[in-house]
């Protein structure tokens, strides 16, 4: 039985349609001749009319009342959180300033009754972890070494080095620190645990509570810290006591150095 093959007439069909193209293109090219051109004007023209139909519509849209809409709200928007981010700014700013004008004028109100220099901070406590910061004044602005460091009403630290210019403070609850500080008239001696808190022990039944004030006789009477904690336990004959600086060493800028 013979076999046919059945063939495709999709070949010789586009072959076809490619043939009439040619033909088409080549009558175009030879009508542009004969005419000098005229087609091609007839084209420009054309392209140029449909060019300036699409930028009419699409002005016409961006004006319409929704898409103008979105963008002038999208403009309004852009430009008040421009302003919002202003405002914040200036807001930030003036309660910096007003921060700091309350720091000096507690400082300026304690120089009218101890003697002593302002000092800025230098250095970030919050970076240290020996619990000290750095003054810009020394030697030349009066400050020497036990010179005691206050701030918000409270003694944070000694002086430990004094250069020309710049000064170490050591705070009292530095690591490795130990003090003899009185709490409700009971002698505790309080360990330095760094981060501003210290750790002492009380004789168990000794009436110490949340909130009383840490005094340290080295400092000339100044209080140091609060009470924040206090672990009577049941079985220990002594009561852990944790005292803390009321004093966010972290954002200090300004103290004062009494001159010792």
């Amino acid at each position: 039985m013979p076999a046919y093959r059945h063939r495709s007439k999709k070949p010789e069909k586009g072959r076809r349609w490619l043939f009439i193209g040619m033909v088409f293109v080549l009558a175009i090219f030879a009508l542009d001749s004969v005419s000098h051109g005229r087609v091609r004007a007839t084209v420009r023209s054309g392209a140029s009319a449909i060019y300036s139909l699409g930028q009419s519509l699409y002005s016409g849209l961006m004006e319409s009342g929704i898409f103008a809409t979105r963008h002038g709200l999208a403009v309004q928007n852009a430009a008040l959180r421009e302003q919002l981010a202003t405002l914040n700014a200036s807001a930030e700013s003036a309660l910096s300033l007003k921060s700091e004008n309350d720091e000096l004028r507690a400082l300026v109100h304690l120089a009218a009754t101890k003697a002593g220099v302002t000092a800025a901070v230098t250095s970030s406590f919050s970076s240290s972890p020996y619990g000290t910061f750095i003054l810009d004044a020394g030697r030349a602005e009066g400050i020497v070494v036990g010179d005691i460091v206050e701030s918000g009403g409270f003694a944070l630290g000694r002086i430990t080095t004094s250069d020309l210019h710049t000064s170490l403070v050591t705070t009292f609850f530095a690591p490795g620190e130990s003090n003899d500080a009185l709490i409700a008239s009971v002698p505790v001696t309080l360990e330095g645990r760094g981060g501003g808190n210290a750790r002492g022990k009380a004789p168990r039944g000794s009436i110490i509570k949340i909130g009383d004030t840490v005094v340290l006789p080295d400092s000339g009477g100044l209080s140091v810290g609060l009470v924040g904690h206090v672990d009577t336990g049941e079985s220990n004959a002594y009561q852990d006591v944790y005292v803390s600086y009321p004093v966010n060493l972290s954002n200090l800028r300004f103290v004062y150095v009494i001159r010792s």
